[in-house]
């Protein structure tokens, strides 16, 4: 490949790369996210920074993340949704330098504006998940792959895996980079072992503490096709961005080849199409969340640069700059459609459109809901007598980072329990509460109707 350009291309994408991340600042809160397993890292990050020891957020664990995020728990959302701000940022700029290095010249900053602005990479860049780490060390390792830094390339991979083991995928594609020059070969091999070697050493401390179980998974029931649909195409790109995607690869295909963005090259494009089938295979295989999909959207982005002229590759990258801010068209979070929302179809809705409002704002409006019934727990909670037990469900990992300093001695968190469980705790004289709506996931993953085992609800009442 050729070495990276210098210049006024590079400066555009400096500017391309600040400008998200100060676009994430008014975001970073409240709370760590939506998603519970973005409290889990908060709660993990903060037993590590205690204890010394590690402490993982959800199996098999994302050590990297982990260990950086013991270093900031103190400060809160603002610290550790800043540090995965930050680390979009660097994704942005680091997939901008691979497609300078393909050849893109000045469209390098507009694909990494498209990446970054993608809805699903915009609102785990702005939570505690790990998702956008491991997408800013593969974007790395892509860029110093096609620049033949083979080592540090390595090194960057290595680093992806030990923030979410399945960024190891992007292995193989990486691969056919420099299968073909036998001079690399040397380069590629120490590649293959500075990946899987620090990618594996980032796991030993998990292995040591809990063996083959770090591996185990609880899948969620596989979902319906229109559920697959909706999450590999609108819950990645959004309405608008959707939509400008969709037309730009359609009217692509359809018309005469031309000379897009970037130039043919059968290695890096084979690289592409390989690493959006080997994701897609993955999600697939376990559907439980969309942002699974996220290593897709920079090669995605790619494939585009090279089939769309000029003219529609930037309409479908400003398509997707506006998406996460409007044009929502989602599933219902199970309340009635609000004032300025459309149920399509009526009655039953599949999906609810809403016109002024993106992906970006559902998510920051599900977690400022999220943080108000969460204190609403916690000041529930705080009013139990001893000995309590309380089935929080999903609530679990939430509840546990607000009230771990507050919580009254006697009174236990759980997130289901099994029928022999609660009538042991019921003979020992303990009274078990439940969240309210969390009756159906206790039928579902244990079996068990609370209000038959005289549990009680917990006396608090949800805001919509």
């Amino acid at each position: 490949m050729a070495r990276r350009p210098r210049g006024r291309d590079f400066l555009w994408l400096v500017l391309a790369s600040g400008l998200v991340l100060v676009s994430r600042l008014p975001f970073l809160t409240p709370g760590y996210g939506a998603d519970p397993d973005a409290w889990r890292t908060a709660s993990a990050v903060r037993l590590i920074a205690e204890t010394g020891r590690y402490h993982e957020s959800h199996s098999p664990g994302h050590p990297v993340q982990e260990w950086v995020g013991s270093l900031l728990w103190q400060t809160g959302p603002q610290g550790l949704n800043g540090a995965t701000a930050v680390a979009s940022a660097l994704s942005a700029l680091f997939f901008g330098l691979a497609c300078l290095e393909l050849g893109a010249g000045a469209w390098s900053a507009l694909a990494a504006l498209a990446l970054a602005f993608a809805p699903i990479v915009y609102i785990h860049s702005v939570d505690a998940m790990d998702y956008v780490w491991a997408l800013c060390f593969s974007m790395a390792a892509l860029w110093l792959a096609l620049s033949g830094r083979w080592v540090f390339a390595g090194i960057a991979l290595g680093l992806a895996i030990g923030s979410r083991i399945t960024a190891g995928l992007l292995l193989i594609p990486l691969l056919l980079l420099g299968a073909n020059e036998r001079k690399t070969w040397g380069g590629v091999g120490a590649f293959v072992i500075l990946s899987l070697g620090i990618g594996a050493a980032m796991y030993v401390p998990n292995f040591l503490q809990h063996g083959m179980q770090i591996f185990a998974l609880t899948p969620a029931p596989y979902p319906p096709l229109s559920r697959l649909l909706q999450d590999t195409t609108l819950e990645l790109w959004g309405t608008i961005g959707g939509l400008g995607v969709a037309v730009a690869i359609v009217a692509s295909l359809l018309g005469r080849p031309v000379v897009g963005v970037l130039k043919s090259h059968r290695e890096w494009i084979a690289c592409a199409v390989l690493s959006i089938l080997l994701y897609l295979v993955a999600f697939l295989r376990l559907p439980d969340e969309p942002a699974y999909l996220i290593p897709v959207v920079p090669f995605v982005v790619l494939v585009l640069a090279r089939l769309a002229r000029p003219a529609l590759f930037a309409a479908a990258c400003a398509c997707i700059l506006v998406s996460p801010y409007f044009l929502d068209l989602g599933r219902p979070d199970g309340a009635p459609a609000r004032s300025g929302e459309i149920p399509l179809p009526g009655g039953q809705p599949l999906v609810i459109l809403r016109p002024s409002e993106g992906a970006l704002f559902v998510d920051r409006r599900q977690r400022k809901t999220g943080m108000r019934n969460g204190i609403g727990i916690v000041t529930a909670i705080r009013n139990l007598k001893a000995p309590a037990a309380v089935v929080v469900a999903s609530w679990l990992p939430q509840v546990e980072v607000m009230s771990h300093d507050t919580r009254p001695e006697g009174v236990r968190l759980v997130e289901y329990v099994r029928a022999g469980e609660a009538d042991s705790l019921l003979r020992r004289g303990t009274t078990v509460y439940y969240v309210p709506g969390t009756e159906a996931g206790s039928l579902y993953y244990e079996h068990v109707d609370l209000a038959s085992i005289g549990a009680r609800p917990l006396p608090y009442e949800p805001t919509p």
